[in-house]
């Protein structure tokens, strides 16, 4: 059977309107629709700096967001400590926490990352980084509220 948009019926011409149809193919468009956002400012958390901190090459496509964070010459408080860090905040609220793996281009170095529900950045192990010498970056991938 042939779709249709309108029929006719004794010289009468009807339109076919599907409301749920029509908002269920508007939500598609909009959920597999790619914006680029680009680049982003992180704010970092008091007692941290860094030369670079922000988030790059973000896209969203519906609720998935993804791209990557960059910190350069990263300072603070237990840095080079093996411990946990809270170094920044996460401009977007997610879902589920979302783990990562962050490399140090300097020393080829790996370290494990999350963002958080609560929006932050966490550094998890941190015992081999130094001080305002490091250049870390890694992919986030993750869904918004």
């Amino acid at each position: 059977m042939e779709p249709v948009n309108e029929l006719d019926i004794d010289g009468y011409r009807w339109e076919i309107k599907d409301i749920q149809a029509r908002q269920d193919i508007s939500q598609i468009k909009s959920d597999t629709k790619v914006i680029n956002i680009g680049q982003i400012d992180l704010v970092l958390k008091p007692g941290y700096t860094a030369s670079y901190a922000k988030l790059q090459h973000v896209m969203k496509m519906g609720k998935l967001i993804f791209g990557s964070i960059h910190f350069i010459n990263l300072a603070g408080p237990g840095i080079g400590e093996n411990k946990p860090l809270v170094i920044s905040n996460f401009p977007f609220k997610i879902q589920e926490l979302s783990e990562l793996v962050m490399v140090d281009s300097f020393k080829n170095i790996s370290y494990r990352a999350s963002v958080s529900v609560a929006e932050e950045v966490n550094f998890i192990s941190t015992a081999n980084l130094q001080q305002n010498n490091s250049d870390i970056i890694g992919s986030f991938i993750c869904f918004e509220q």
